[in-house]
């Protein structure tokens, strides 16, 4: 068995990510049915599992005017006034006509759109952050020696295994119908399978 992790709080979110490595300990040569027969070792001997754990916290949020180009510089991006606290609502239903619902994320009433110069909210506001993240990744294989060169492995692969809701960021353009509004999220789960020949 092998595994792995780190831990990373020097970014603007905490993140972990963990790995492991773990041959299951059934099959010939094994814990666990060491004289099974050849077929029934085909079939549930020499499997090997790795799973990946990420997780980490919201990121700030930045914020951008619904609006032209106030302080005339041809610049993108440009923040707007921040007239209240950051407050963070987290999963809010939210209905609106034509809004598709989805979670009101923050509160958008605390943030206008700058009309002249440059707008007074930071770049990105520490206190006003998006969803985490938590994702399992799972990989299953099994070899197969076929002769003393030749080995074909089977694996298959979760992407997101226990099928995690992870919110996308919600809207930060103010001003808007949806701004503070997540109505996506990331992939469900997905499923592959691969085979390779090794020679």
């Amino acid at each position: 068995m092998q595994f792995g992790s780190a831990v990373d709080d020097r970014s603007s979110a905490n993140t972990t990510t963990a790995y492991a490595v773990y041959d299951l300990p059934f099959g010939r040569g094994r814990q666990f049915g060491n004289d099974m027969n050849k077929v029934a070792d085909a079939v549930v001997g020499g499997w090997t599992v790795s799973p990946i754990l990420s997780w980490h916290t919201g990121f700030p949020l930045a914020l951008y005017n619904n609006t032209g180009d106030p302080t005339g510089t041809f610049s993108g991006g440009i923040r707007p006034d921040c007239k209240g606290t950051n407050t963070v609502f987290g999963r809010r239903d939210y209905t609106a006509a034509g809004g598709g619902g989805g979670f009101l994320w923050f509160d958008p009433s605390n943030y206008t759109n700058n009309t002249s110069g440059f707008g007074n909210c930071a770049p990105q506001l520490s206190h006003l952050r998006g969803p985490g993240y938590y994702n399992w990744d799972i990989g299953l294989q099994k070899n197969f020696q076929l002769t003393e060169r030749f080995r074909l492995q089977f694996r298959t692969d979760f992407l997101n295994a226990f099928n995690t809701v992870n919110l996308a960021v919600p809207n930060t353009t103010v001003a808007q119908s949806t701004t503070g509004v997540i109505n996506a999220s990331q992939p469900a789960r997905n499923i592959q399978f691969a085979l390779k020949l090794y020679y």
